[in-house]
């Protein structure tokens, strides 16, 4: 008997994490199910978001189980590295060095949380009669905006090394997509009044632990249903609450002295912390709350401190805030003033995560946007920190349901191009890039672009892209060897025409005809001079069409040789994580 299939989403967060899922036949509860409960969780309270940290076992203790989520933050016993706030790490633009336990990678943290969650979400859905052996899970992972191409690729191999590559997984939707879509179900109301054709749009800001990512949408259209385009590309910035935190420690590590603060066990170390996130959560400038208390753990001692508990001033918060505050305040700024240069204003700024639940981030970019967009309204909509594990499973749900894409345009995040060989112009180019063709004595230029897509243009045919371009490769009497092309991107607005600083690699695309007969091959002569002109010279040319299919987030290439389909003629080489230490 056919298998039912079951929607999965995951929002793999930088400080908590989320799962959300439901079977696709399933009409009959308008609501997802959210896990809920945890390993290690506190007995209060339900909790839709798990930790993302994973503790090590040390020393005598190096036998144990490695801890993730909730009892990774309170291990048994101080004989546990603890490690979180990894996930910005797996971005190569992230500037600080991965600190992790001794002798474990980057690669070991994320699979080994990641491992955590899968083992755990199988036991629960095993309980609720939807095991894996009666149901197909087919899983949606979302990545931050700020993931390039490359990134995505190597957080998709982690996630096959775990658990969950025992299934149909998908890492093709970015975060604030995922928050857009979860605003259009539950702010109708709100966005039929940006009505279609009036210049008007919204944006999406979802501020999270580690990243803040932006993406902006108008109407396209209204009837039957709601649909968007897109009205500004895709901006995001390293700058989440762990900012607020890593001040706070900073702060906390000053006053009592580094050495002293050293001597805490990782479980105070810990508490505090907590304690500091639930005022942070809850702090507002404001006059009545000149000073934070906070509760200072048993027998910790403190400068400053009255009857067990520490007094912070309300400037000191404010400046734990501000370079993370500022920095979000500045990518808002930008990403408007990018729809107005499209010709929209902005009428809503919808903040999400769990930062944007932040009464104070929300008063100083109402204080921001006061005079930039005068009646823009900010909204911290219902479930704001769920808001990206719901968007994604509802966007999981459309796509399995085959129905229409609630956004009928998208734009390229950034420029994508092959590095090419062009026809040399001594007006254009540089002498230091010519270049003679040996099989065709062509003069050709080094180092040029090729670009098949460019940021900001708009793809109006779905989800996923389809950019196909025929490359030409010529050769002698055989093909002695693979042939590479070099994908690359570029966030420059205007796509330079070469190779210079700000384009990167994002892989290799290796294509392998050797094993075609010569006879599939185009052949070719081209004058080699000789006694009137009348030297001819005879070589082969192989036209091969390569097709890039872009999502949101993800990258997928096919290979077509003689009007087939042939990728097993085409190896994709990305650039590798690499082997980041603790």
């Amino acid at each position: 008997m056919a298998k039912e299939t079951l929607a999965i989403a995951v929002d793999f967060g930088t400080t908590y994490s989320g799962v959300s899922y439901r079977p696709i036949g399933d009409n009959t509860d308008p609501e997802p199910t959210q896990l809920g409960r945890w390993p290690g969780q506190p007995a209060i309270r339900q909790s839709f978001k798990v930790p993302t940290m994973v503790a090590y076992p040390t020393g005598m203790n190096a036998h144990s189980p490695v801890l993730w989520g909730y009892q990774a933050e309170r291990p048994p016993t101080d004989a546990y590295t603890q490690v979180r706030a990894f996930k910005p790490f797996l971005s190569p633009d992230t500037p600080q060095e991965f600190e992790g336990a001794p002798g474990k990678t980057l690669f070991d943290a994320v699979r080994d949380f990641l491992q955590g969650v899968y083992d755990h979400l199988v036991r629960e859905l095993r309980g609720q009669g939807l095991s894996a052996t009666l149901y197909d899970y087919l899983v949606l992972f979302t990545v931050p905006a700020t993931f390039n191409n490359a990134t995505v690729e190597a957080f998709k191999r982690i996630v096959k090394a775990t658990g969950w590559g025992d299934h149909s997984i998908q890492v093709e939707l970015t975060e604030p997509e995922a928050a857009a879509l979860h605003t259009l179900r539950t702010q109708r109301v709100l966005l039929n009044q940006l009505g279609m054709g009036t210049g008007r749009c919204f944006v999406i800001c979802d501020a999270g632990g580690g990243t803040v990512d932006l993406a902006s949408y108008s109407i396209s259209e209204m009837i039957p249903s709601i649909r968007l385009a897109q009205t500004g590309v895709v901006t995001g910035g390293v700058c989440g609450s762990i900012l607020i935190d890593r001040e706070f420690k900073r702060f906390i590590k000053k006053l009592m002295g580094e050495g002293a603060y050293n001597t805490l066990s990782s479980s105070k170390k810990t508490a505090l912390v907590d304690e500091f996130i639930a005022k942070k959560e809850w702090f507002e400038d404001v006059e009545y709350h000149n000073t934070i208390a906070l509760r200072l753990p048993a027998d910790v001692s403190c400068p400053r401190q009255r009857g067990g508990f520490l007094s912070i001033e309300r400037d000191q918060m404010k400046s734990f805030f501000e370079p993370s505050v500022k920095e979000t305040c500045q990518l808002v700024v930008d990403h408007v003033h990018q729809c107005n240069q499209n010709g929209f204003q902005v009428s809503f700024v919808f903040l999400v995560g769990g930062f944007g639940t932040s009464p104070y981030l929300k008063a100083r970019l109402a204080s921001v946007l006061y005079q930039l967009q005068p009646g823009c309204e900010i909204i911290t909509p219902r479930h704001a920190e769920q808001a990206v594990v719901l968007g994604c499973l509802y966007t999981h749900l459309q796509r399995l349901r085959k129905e229409e894409d609630p956004v009928s345009q998208r734009l390229c995040r950034a420029s994508l191009g092959v590095v090419a060989l062009k026809a040399f112009n001594p007006a254009t180019h540089a002498p230091e890039e010519r270049y003679v063709h040996p099989v065709t004595g062509q003069e050709l230029a080094l180092n040029q672009i090729m670009w098949l897509c460019k940021k900001g243009d708009p793809i109006t045919h779905g989800a996923v892209s389809e950019i196909e371009r025929e490359l030409v490769r010529s050769f002698e009497k055989a093909i002695t060897e693979e042939w590479m092309e070099q994908l690359v991107c570029s966030d420059h607005d205007i796509a330079p025409k070469r190779m210079t600083a700000g384009v990167r690699e994002i892989c290799v695309l290796t294509s392998d005809l050797r094993r075609c007969p010569l006879s599939e091959f185009d052949k070719k002569k081209r004058s080699t001079g000789g006694w009137c002109g009348m030297g001819r010279k005879s070589y082969y040319e192989a036209r091969y069409t390569v097709k890039l299919l872009q999502s949101t987030a993800d990258l997928r290439f096919e290979m077509t040789f003689k009007k087939r389909v042939r990728s097993d003629l085409l190896k994709v080489t990305w650039d590798e994580l690499g082997d980041k230490r603790g």
